[in-house]
């Protein structure tokens, strides 16, 4: 299950931060003989309206998009007993996979992973051995809460912005607005291969 990063609304096959990383932990999964099927989780709803109810939700102020999906996925694997779920969640999706995993009952939770990549520094700590946090080896200001950087960062970007609505330039699309945020399958793969043989021989 995929969480995309930011509104969580971008379609899946444009999801070019994390789709890598989800076709690779695919790729492994049939090396072990086990079939997946990808399934986009999206969090925002159309207009303004929806985004900011999506924005509420990211800093905690309700959780009702984390509890219908705890429970929706409580009632499939009660239903499907050989299923197993792995969430794979980039920035904001990875502090939304940490929600849902903290609201999933014990029935499930033992079925259910969550690979959270640069999950913003807001959301909870408290990892068991079902959840893998992925940070660049501490290096991304998202997840330390470097607010200098973070600050920096903005900075120059609303800098950017305006120069380019000055002159007129476009400038080439960034990735991540800060590069220790962006995170490729062939940097993260040996943390995430090991973190799920681990989870699936338990």
């Amino acid at each position: 299950m995929a969480h995309i990063g930011g509104w969580g609304n971008v379609p899946i096959e444009q999801a070019d931060d994390i789709l890598p990383t989800i076709e690779g932990i695919r790729e492994h999964l049939r090396t072990r003989g086990i079939s997946s099927v990808l399934v986009p989780f999206y969090r925002a709803r159309g207009g303004f309206f929806g985004k900011l109810l999506t924005l509420s939700e990211l800093f905690a102020l309700h959780h009702s998009d984390a509890n219908r999906l705890s429970r929706e996925m409580d009632q499939f694997l009660s239903r499907h007993p050989r299923q197993r779920v792995i969430m794979v969640g980039l920035s904001n999706g990875g502090a939304f996979a940490d929600e849902v995993m903290q609201r999933l009952p014990d029935t499930a939770r033992n079925r259910v992973c969550a690979i959270e990549i640069g999950p913003p520094f807001l959301s909870p700590s408290d990892a068991d051995e079902s959840v893998l946090r992925l940070s660049n080896h501490d290096q991304d200001p998202v997840v330390t809460g470097d607010y200098w950087i973070l600050i920096r960062v903005r900075g120059e970007g609303l800098f950017r912005g305006i120069y380019t609505w000055l002159t007129g330039r476009e400038h080439r699309k960034a990735g991540a607005f800060v590069a220790e945020h962006e995170y490729s399958w062939p940097d993260v793969r040996h943390e995430v291969v090991s973190f799920l043989d681990g989870w699936l021989g338990r």
